[in-house]
């Protein structure tokens, strides 16, 4: 029986050796995001702080700061990366290397909230995601809220709408004005979301509890593992690489890839373990980030 196990073990390596794929963990801690800047550092946010990689060899995970936990990261036109860390919010200028403390939760709402996602549009306002509380958009001077709680996801369409997923829907900000979308008043399957991205088509792509949705102009797409290819509901993550390919993460640890509407499922080995977060580079290694670390696999 033993020879057995042995057996089905080395068969099993064999089997996932054949589809070219090779593993290694750099960060051992749960990784919430992982970004890439316009010098080609590599940002990972994780629960017990920032790490910085620069190498395309990706071993050389540097802990820039170590603190509570790091959700989301942007960066604006003059090469500045922000940070939420807690209940604030850091940059780091890539240029000059320092770090200041930017912004604090005075006057914008609950003192207890935390930072749960940031992103920046084409005019460098900083939008901010925070449990328990307002959206929040910053433009240097002046804050301005919206009545949308619990922010997951931000991403802006090529008309620079902005998009927003939180735990009771999809929310548009066009021109200043707000329009919600839920269960009640659209084929959204769950108002709980995970996260968004936009492609180059204005299609925004929904990763929720119940299947993938893809939205554009009230027309709504839902895939789940009964009429599509699927392999789980609880989508976690959404992700477009620079050749247009949609990076689907799962609860399950599962990764898919949609390109030209043709589906791609890669066994990466991670089962049961689930992504929250990944990255493509253009050697097409991926950087995906989980529960229990950062994972690279070429």
């Amino acid at each position: 029986m033993r020879n057995k196990k042995i057996l089905q073990v080395f068969i099993g390596i064999l089997l996932f050796a054949s589809l070219g794929f090779k593993q290694k963990k750099v960060i051992n801690d749960k990784i919430n995001f992982i970004y890439a800047d316009s010098v080609n550092n590599i940002w990972v946010g994780a629960s017990g702080g920032f790490y910085r990689i620069k190498s395309a060899e990706y071993d050389n995970a540097k802990n820039i700061k170590k603190s509570a936990e790091i959700k989301g990261a942007a960066e604006d036109s003059k090469k500045n990366i922000y940070f939420g860390i807690g209940k604030t919010i850091v940059y780091y200028n890539t240029e000059k290397e320092n770090e200041e403390k930017i912004i604090e939760p005075v006057g914008m709402g609950r003192q207890d909230s935390s930072i749960e996602c940031l992103a920046i549009d084409g005019k460098d306002n900083l939008w901010i995601g925070r449990n328990n509380d307002m959206l929040v958009m910053y433009n240097g001077k002046s804050f301005k809220t919206f009545p949308v709680w619990d922010v997951a996801s931000i991403d802006f369409s090529s008309s620079g709408d902005t998009w927003v997923g939180a735990k009771s829907g999809i929310y548009c900000i066009k021109n200043g004005a707000l329009e919600e979308f839920n269960q009640d008043n659209s084929d959204l399957p769950d108002n709980i979301i995970n996260d968004i991205i936009i492609d180059d088509y204005d299609n925004i792509w929904i990763a929720t509890n119940f299947g993938l949705v893809k939205y554009n102009r009230h027309i709504w797409i839902i895939y789940n593992t009964e009429n599509s290819e699927l392999k789980n509901n609880q989508v976690t993550s959404v992700y477009l690489d620079k050749n247009g390919s949609l990076i689907i993460g799962m609860h399950s640890g599962d990764l898919q890839i949609i390109k030209n509407n043709k589906w791609q499922g890669l066994d990466l080995g991670l089962k049961k373990q689930t992504i929250n977060t990944v990255f493509r580079d253009s050697k097409d290694v991926f950087l995906l980030g989980t529960d229990s670390g950062l994972v690279i696999s070429k």
